[in-house]
């Protein structure tokens, strides 16, 4: 049984083989015949568009493509949240929460404190602004979502209170009880994901929302072809935003970015989410029934 996941450089999609080498690790194989789809906003996705059997645990729809049709051979053991379970047309019993909230059951090292506010923005945000600086001017401490799995999650233990863009960098502060504030700057940020998730943990989304910010020509010029025409004028379009992507980026690094660094100064005074502690292990302790109920079922039966 083969651990499927978004194999790239995303905090989310990199706690795949932490949590689940530790939970199923006799379960799980390079057999592709069947599937484990773990964490992450995969249904839609094409890396699910291949023949066998699939097993659905804490996995979410986040708008990316067209979800798929379950077959006969699929199961779902749970889904990240009541938004998913719609999507797929199945009860919402089946709707759990994110499979990351299982970091509650890991014995992480306690750290001290020595963050007063961290940012972690989406992992595609990340290529568009040096968010590093933007922190540095506003003693804000930089958390890359691109970076050590286990690192970040020390990073986080020792925030106080953690502003995210990246959605599993709130669910895993959650997790670890690191309050938490969302942000969004970039259009490409889906909703839909979070509301499933801050659904399943009973708590509002209400995101404050950064001005988007592009420094260099290129994101700039990429940002305004995602709203261009890409048809026989995609050439004469190209050339247009190039120019364009040009001036925009001058325009946003003299100017834009000082309203983005007082925006971030005014979200250091937002009160920040932290779900209930009752519903965090109602919710964890239903993934590891889950678990187990599984692990009996395929360690009768074989994978």
């Amino acid at each position: 049984m083969k651990l499927t996941y978004f194999d790239g450089t995303n905090f989310g999609d990199a706690l795949n083989p932490l949590i689940f080498n530790r939970y199923i690790p006799n379960l799980l194989d390079a057999d592709s015949s069947i599937q484990f789809v773990g964490i992450g906003s995969l249904i839609g996705l094409p890396l699910l568009n291949t023949p066998g059997k699939k097993i659905f645990f804490s996995t979410g729809y986040g708008k990316y493509g067209i979800p798929q049709q379950l077959t006969a051979a699929d199961k779902v053991i749970c889904v990240r949240g009541p938004l998913t379970a719609k999507v797929l047309g199945i009860d919402d019993r089946y709707a759990v929460t994110d499979g990351a909230a299982l970091l509650r059951d890991f014995k992480f090292p306690i750290k001290p404190k020595i963050h007063s506010f961290s940012l972690m923005p989406h992992w595609e945000s990340e290529y568009r602004v040096a968010w590093k600086s933007l922190c540095a001017e506003t003693g804000i401490h930089y958390i890359s979502p691109t970076g050590d799995v286990e690192g970040i999650i020390g990073e986080v233990l020792q925030t106080e209170v953690l502003i995210a863009e990246a959605m599993h960098g709130a669910i895993v502060a959650d997790t670890l009880r690191t309050p938490w504030i969302p942000i969004k700057a970039y259009h490409n940020i889906k909703e839909f994901k979070w509301l499933d998730w801050t659904l399943s943990m009973n708590l509002p989304f209400q995101p404050t929302y950064l001005p988007p910010l592009f420094e260099s020509a290129k994101e700039a010029s990429y940002s305004i072809e995602d709203f261009s025409l890409r048809d026989s004028e995609a050439l004469s379009n190209k050339l247009i935003n190039r120019a364009a992507g040009l001036a925009i980026a001058a325009y946003h690094r003299h100017f834009r970015k000082r309203k983005v660094i007082s925006k971030l100064n005014e979200i250091k005074g937002i009160a920040p989410f932290l779900s209930k502690e009752e519903t965090l292990d109602a919710k964890v302790e239903l993934l590891k029934e889950h678990i187990a109920s599984f692990i009996g079922e395929y360690g009768k039966h074989g994978k």
